[in-house]
């Protein structure tokens, strides 16, 4: 699955919603779920994997 794969309907919803394009958008989400994920597990190893990172230095930058 490519980005634009889960991107082009995320971006029909935000149209749909009203909300404004420029706020929001698919990297913002992905940086969102990985905080989302650690600050309810503290599993830095789960959001290096879901994140597909190699280093953990990488995913720390989302964080």
């Amino acid at each position: 699955m490519t980005t634009r794969h889960y991107a082009r309907p995320f971006v029909e919803w935000l149209d749909l919603a009203g909300l404004d394009l420029t706020l929001f958008g698919t990297h913002r989400l992905r940086r969102t779920m990985v905080a989302l994920i650690y600050k309810r597990t503290g599993n830095l190893w789960a959001c290096l994997l879901l994140r597909g990172h190699a280093k953990r230095e990488t995913t720390t930058r989302y964080l």
